[in-house]
């Protein structure tokens, strides 16, 4: 996360601090893990209004998404994908495209349906 050229904070997908992840079947994995997003707000401590949000391997979910639009980011910046990964969560994409769309959050991205 930026505001112009300064870092404001990064984030990692992971368990929340003192979490162990040991021996979790993935299902448990997916639902205990904080997204990139979420722990980039979380670790900036401070206000985000007007900050842009650099975002890779893929597009926000829509938990994220509410998230990046309570904290005031401006501009969500998201690498172009296909395959499968797209395929799997095309609608989560599109559903939290939409919600910072209304919020008037500009996103930057290439995502195309595959074929």
């Amino acid at each position: 996360m930026a505001r112009g050229n300064k870092v404001i904070s990064i984030g990692f997908n992971g368990y929340p601090h003192g979490i162990s992840d040991k021996d979790d079947p993935r299902e448990i994995k997916y639902a205990k893990t904080i997204h990139a997003e979420v722990n980039a707000v979380l670790h900036a401590k401070q206000d985000l209004s007007g900050c842009s949000l650099y975002v890779t391997p893929l597009p926000p979910c829509p938990r994220c998404a509410a998230v990046i639009i309570q904290s005031g980011i401006s501009r969500v910046y998201v690498k172009a994908i296909d395959g499968d990964a797209l395929n799997r969560w095309y609608k989560d994409f599109q559903l939290s495209g939409s919600m910072m769309k209304e919020a008037g959050i500009e996103t930057y991205s290439e995502i195309v349906p595959c074929r």
